[in-house]
């Protein structure tokens, strides 16, 4: 099977019956940050990847070695971290869920990435307006349309960028 470029994947996945809105020329920037934010996805997972496969391949071999214990868990958690947002942002893309609602539980997590690329002060407990200008100002300075509501596929861009930026989220 024939790989679709990423670009053209999402293009493709946002022509679907009821994602047609999502895939007209003034939003064109946007669907090419959410290629954008897929790629770093997939580039986080593959060096968390290589990272936690060397110890996991290290404490294999020598189980008591001093790598074998905080190291190897943070690695293994970062790797596993990195591989749930990639795997989440395609099930939202593939899955025609592009315009899932983030779901309340899950705000927590939107604050402490906001936090982590500096949208957020993190000294109060937003309100669900706030995180939405938090998320806005974000949407701007990445060249992604300006909503009017909370998506998980924000939180999934998000947690990629931060992660990108930090090493982890």
């Amino acid at each position: 099977m024939m790989k679709m470029p990423i670009k053209m994947l999402v293009t493709s996945v946002l022509m679907l019956p009821g994602l047609t809105s999502l895939a007209n020329a003034s939003e064109q920037n946007s669907l090419e940050q959410v290629a954008h934010f897929q790629h770093l996805a997939f580039e986080n997972k593959a060096k968390t990847y290589t990272d936690y496969a060397r110890l996991f391949n290290l404490c294999q071999q020598k189980p008591n070695a001093m790598q074998c214990g905080k190291e190897y868990r943070d690695a293994e958690q970062m790797y596993l971290s990195a591989k749930a947002r990639s795997d989440v942002l395609d099930l939202l893309i593939k899955g025609d869920n592009f315009r899932a609602p983030l779901p309340e539980s899950a705000q927590v997590d939107l604050t402490k990435a906001l936090i982590e690329v500096g949208y957020l002060d993190g000294v109060n407990v937003p309100s669900e307006k706030q995180l939405l200008a938090a998320v806005n100002k974000w949407n701007k300075q990445n060249n992604i349309e300006r909503t009017d509501r909370l998506l998980l596929i924000q939180l999934m861009m998000i947690q990629i960028d931060a992660e990108s930026r930090t090493g982890g989220v």
